[in-house]
This record gives structure tokens, C-alpha cells and sequence, in this order.
């Protein structure tokens, strides 16, 4: 790829406008609705550009990859379309395409374009609006696509434990390797192995995803049809206590090492230090119990080390690589005397689900309670197996970062790159060559090119949803945001339960997170970093989101009521503001400021 290495910037919104940041693709005029909800959660902000070459990619071929098999690949007209089109790049951020997903609904048996917007986007429906039904045509096209399906839904369960155990095993054993010791040969060979085994991943993951809205929405529908009332509320209770809710277990981790520490006066004294130096403490030690609990936060992060924020960015310094936010969390959790146990938790989370599950069944037939455990075990695998695909996706990810960045401390050595990091920001065909013996030799200059337009894009506000090309303005000019209609923010109830508390705004994650227990969560979007904090919440509000959203099926799984897509959350709620949280209906009231005014429930 052949570019100048200079580049105008624009300084008015005008010339704001007309710039294109050089990852930006071209707006599909067949499907021009794009939005940042969902693609935001998963990597926020604007991104570099080996991280796109390879996980944008990846996750355009597993979406064209599962459309094929559906037999819908000419009804979206991919072949029109070269360049990634479900995930567009504007001003260097990544967005799903809204228009393609609500088609592709239309097509598959029991597919609903208003669910996919709900789940996925956190796009509320209308109340009194009529639902989406397909026509003759869809249905037609429904009887076919779905003759195509059948043999790729029996498979599915099975294809998604395979590569469960395909990337663990693989990232298990490159953790395991000196690849100091590995000559280039051996070290692009493994990343190319990678690379492909990241194919494979991202084609599960978007299938399980597809299949797995479809599957919420059908439980939705029957407990509808059935007259039951509070519908969405019903059905996070109908889902909470999974257990295999792979998200969901570091946080467990985290609190039981917490209450270790809780426990014990040694460790109790080290992790009064700050998270920068515990780790450092930690391997001083030689007291027992110290050995036992540093052997123990290895196999945490030998096992969850591939997690953290913007995890698919491979430029992320996972927690494996840095794991003072984790030490941090444990810290502010082991300082509490009421620190809940995560394992009494679950268990109090699956009477909750078996409460409610017995509660529905009272009022239906036999018949209909045979269909109830059928919807409610298809919806429950579809949840579960929803965040393992992208679990594995994230370990995926990790292990092609641990090689790329073996291969920048090397371009590093030959004098072709600065620092170990600057390998994230070339292209992947650029680093192939630079080991085939064909390196470019502006390779720094690129890399000053793409972190000045990484920097120049940090600086522009995007609308959430648009249409086409967005209006881009300067975030330093944003308009203030106007104040909550009556107090009340509403958004998407994704966990039920009603909670008054302090407020505690969190806009991007520290080593040393001010969550005090029993405070509410407000956030901009939640990954698998943030999830660790729940223990500690009351509640949780979010701007984005949606019901399959990561954040969502956390808070479901810890009991915590949750309200997300209030949009203005982190703006208009003030640090240690009393706010009341209902998340059966999906409303956050603000009320007046209060510095000790406890959680009640």
C-alpha cells in the first residue's frame, strides 16, 4: 500500500467533513444505516491499523461466511460489495451495519429486525407499534434458508466446543513457549496458523450470535403469547444463574482471591500498597500462604490473562501484561467485611431462575411447559455460548498478539522500528514482508502517520446512529447535553430489580477503580474488564447496550439490576449523586446529591 506520508489536518468542522481517516471505507448505498452500539463495547474509540487488518476482517468473513450458508449471500448482494461493509470504518472507529443485520432478519425462520435492533443495538421498540411480519416473499425465502440451517444449527454446539478447545490449547501452549528461541521461519509460520484459526473463530462467533438472538426472541414471544406480564423482567430471571457463562467467571475468580486476601493479615498488609507495587511484593514473599495465593493469581491469569480493555486491539496491554487493574479490584474487594461469595451468589441466582421458571410453568398446559423448557434450553445455550464464542475470539486475539509482538522487539533489533508497540501500527502485508526480506524502509514514517491519525480521530464526536457518512464534530465543541426530561433517564431493561444509591461514574477503567460497595455503576459500555466490578455495585447503567449486550448478560447473570442505552448516563449523572435505578422498567431517576446515604434495595 502506497501512501503519503503527510497529512492535512482540518481544523474547521467544515474541513472536518470532507476528511477521510485512511481506514475509512466508503458508505454502502444498498444498506446505509450503521450504528456504534455493540461495535463500541467491543473496541472502543478509533483503533490501529494491524488490529483492523486483522480482526476487521476476520469478523467481515465470519458475517459474509454465515450468510453463504444461509443461502442469502445474493439477497444482500455481497459480491457488490469489496470492501468490509457489516463493519464500516468512519474517522477510524468501527460500526455494525444496522441495515444489512435488520435484512438479514427478515430471512431467517423466526428472525424479527426489530429483535436485532433491541438485542443487539439497544434500539427499544416502539410501544403500540406493530411488529414486523413477514410477507410471502419472506417466507418463502424463510422455508429455504431454513432447509439450509437445520444441519448448521445441530452442528453448532459441537463446532463451538471444538475450537474451544482448538484456541485454549493453542494459546495455552504458545504461553508455554520461549519465542525468543523461535527463528523467523517458525515465528510467521505460527501467525499465519493464527491468523487462520482466527477465521474460524470469528465464523462461530457470528453464527452463535445470530442463532442465539433468534433463540432470546423466541422466549420472548411464547411468554407473550402466554399473557405473562413484565415480560422482560421475567425472561432475565428466566436467565440469570447459568454458571457457563464464560464472561461471567473471572469476576467469580476475582472475589474468591479477594476473600483470601480478606482472610489473611499477611496478605492484607501487601495489598494495603498501591496495585503498582503489589505484584512486586507478591514475589518477594516466601510466607506460605503468600506462595499459595501468588501460585493461584498465576493460573487466574495463565487463564483469564487474555481479557482486558479493548481486548480485540492489539496494542492492549491485556491483563497478563499488566495486571494492576485486576490487583486493584482485588484490593478495593478484600477492604470489605460484607464481600459477597460469589459461590453463594450463583446458588441464590439459580433458585431465583428455578423461582421463576416454576412460576410460568404453574399457569401453562403440558404441551406448553414442554415448550417452555425447550425455548428456555435453547436460550440459555445461546446466551452461554454467545460470550464463549467471543470469549474465544478474545484468546484468539491474544495469541496472535503475543506473536506480533515477538515480531516487533525483532524489528525493533534491526533498527526498523522504535519501540515493540509500532508493530500494531503498520499494515499486516508490511510486516509479512519486512520477515520475507522485502521490509519497506519508511516503515517509522508510517507509523508516525498512523498514530497522528489515531490521535487526530481520538478528537471527533460521531453521532451513535446514522445514516451514510456521519456528521463529524470536535469533541472540545460538544454542545451540552440537555438535561434528563422530569429526572428520569430511560433505556432498555435488561435485569430487573429496584435500587436507590450513590452514583459512582466511571468513564474509562484505572488501576485503583473508586467503586465504594453498594454504589450504582454508570458507565459509557462494558467489556469483560469492567464486568469484575459488579461485585462491588448495587446496580448498573449504562449509555449503549442492548439485552445480548456484554454488560447485560453479566448483570443478569450477578442479579444486579441493570438499565442500559440511557445514552446521557455518564454526562448528566454526577459523581455520588443519589440516583434510583428500576430495572424492570427500564428508568434512572435522579435525585439529589448525598455523600453517605446507603444502597437500598
Amino acid at each position: 500500500m502506497t501512501m503519503t506520508m503527510t497529512m492535512k489536518q482540518p481544523t474547521t468542522e467544515a474541513e472536518l467533513q470532507d476528511w477521510h481517516a485512511a481506514l475509512d471505507l466508503p458508505v454502502w448505498d444498498r444498506f446505509p444505516e450503521v450504528t456504534a452500539a455493540n461495535a463500541q463495547e467491543v473496541y472502543p474509540g478509533s483503533g490501529d491499523p494491524l488490529s483492523f487488518d486483522v480482526n476487521l476482517i476476520a469478523v467481515e468473513h465470519g458475517f459474509r461466511t454465515f450468510v453463504e450458508h444461509a443461502g442469502l449471500g445474493k439477497r444482500l448482494a455481497l459480491a457488490e460489495r469489496t470492501e468490509p461493509g457489516m463493519f464500516p470504518v468512519f474517522y477510524g472507529r468501527v460500526h455494525i451495519n444496522i441495515s444489512a443485520y435488520r435484512e438479514l432478519a427478515k430471512y431467517v425462520p423466526a428472525g424479527s429486525p426489530e429483535a436485532v435492533d433491541e438485542q443487539l443495538f439497544g434500539k427499544a421498540r416502539a410501544e403500540g407499534e406493530p411488529p414486523w411480519k413477514p410477507g410471502r416473499r419472506e417466507q418463502l425465502i424463510r422455508v429455504r434458508t431454513r432447509t439450509k440451517l437445520v444441519p448448521l444449527i445441530r452442528r453448532t454446539p459441537r463446532d463451538l466446543l471444538r475450537n474451544n478447545d482448538a484456541v485454549e490449547g493453542f494459546l495455552q501452549d504458545l504461553q508455554q513457549r520461549d519465542l525468543t528461541a523461535w527463528n523467523d521461519e517458525r515465528l510467521m509460520a505460527t501467525l499465519e496458523r493464527a491468523l487462520r484459526r482466527n477465521l474460524r473463530t470469528t465464523e462461530i462467533h457470528i453464527r452463535v450470535t445470530s442463532l442465539g438472538g433468534t433463540s432470546l426472541e423466541n422466549l420472548r414471544k411464547f411468554l407473550v403469547a402466554q399473557g405473562c406480564e413484565d415480560v422482560d423482567a421475567l425472561v432475565a430471571d428466566l436467565c440469570t444463574g447459568l454458571a457457563e457463562i464464560e464472561s461471567a467467571k473471572p469476576g467469580r475468580e476475582i472475589s474468591r482471591l479477594a476473600r483470601i486476601v480478606h482472610d489473611d493479615d499477611t496478605l492484607r498488609v501487601i495489598f494495603a500498597g498501591e496495585p503498582s507495587g503489589i505484584s512486586a511484593a507478591l514475589e518477594a514473599s516466601d510466607t506460605l500462604s503468600v506462595v499459595a495465593f501468588r501460585e493461584r493469581f498465576q493460573h487466574f491469569l495463565r487463564r483469564y490473562g487474555y481479557r482486558g480493555v479493548r481486548e480485540l486491539g492489539l496494542a492492549t496491554q491485556v491483563w497478563a501484561m499488566r495486571p494492576e487493574p485486576v490487583l486493584g479490584i482485588i484490593k478495593t474487594t478484600a477492604a470489605r467485611d460484607d464481600a459477597p461469595d460469589p459461590d453463594a451468589e450463583l446458588r441464590h441466582q439459580e433458585e431465583r431462575r428455578a423461582e421463576a421458571t416454576k412460576r410460568v410453568e404453574a399457569r401453562l398446559n403440558l404441551r406448553n411447559r414442554r415448550r417452555l423448557r425447550a425455548l428456555l434450553k435453547a436460550a440459555h445455550e445461546g446466551l452461554s455460548g454467545r460470550e464463549l464464542s467471543k470469549s474465544q475470539w478474545a484468546r484468539s486475539t491474544h495469541a496472535i498478539r503475543l506473536l506480533v509482538r515477538e515480531a516487533g522487539r525483532r524489528l525493533v533489533r534491526r533498527g526498523l522500528l522504535a519501540t515493540e508497540e509500532d508493530v500494531c501500527y503498520i499494515r499486516l502485508a508490511d510486516l509479512r514482508a519486512a520477515f520475507e526480506g522485502h521490509a519497506r524502509r519508511d516503515l517509522r514514517d508510517q507509523v508516525a502517520f498512523w498514530r497522528q491519525t489515531k490521535d487526530l480521530c481520538e478528537q471527533i464526536a460521531l453521532p451513535e446512529r446514522f445514516t451514510g457518512r456521519p456528521h463529524a464534530s470536535w469533541l472540545k465543541d460538544a454542545a451540552p447535553t440537555a438535561p434528563a426530561a422530569g429526572g428520569i433517564l430511560r433505556g432498555i431493561p435488561v435485569s430487573p430489580g429496584r435500587v436507590t444509591a450513590r452514583a459512582r461514574v466511571i468513564t474509562e477503567l484505572q488501576d485503583d477503580v473508586d467503586l465504594e460497595p453498594g454504589e450504582v455503576l454508570v458507565c459509557p459500555f462494558t467489556d469483560a474488564a469492567w464486568t469484575p466490578l459488579f461485585f462491588n455495585a448495587a446496580a448498573v447503567v449504562m449509555d449503549l447496550g442492548g439485552p445480548l449486550s456484554h454488560g447485560a448478560t453479566v448483570a443478569r447473570e450477578y442479579g444486579l439490576p441493570a438499565v442500559v442505552n440511557v445514552k446521557t448516563g455518564t454526562k448528566l449523572i454526577r459523581n455520588g449523586q443519589t440516583i434510583t435505578v428500576d430495572g424492570t422498567k427500564g428508568e434512572v431517576t435522579l435525585l439529589g446529591d448525598s455523600d453517605d446515604a446507603p444502597a437500598t434495595v
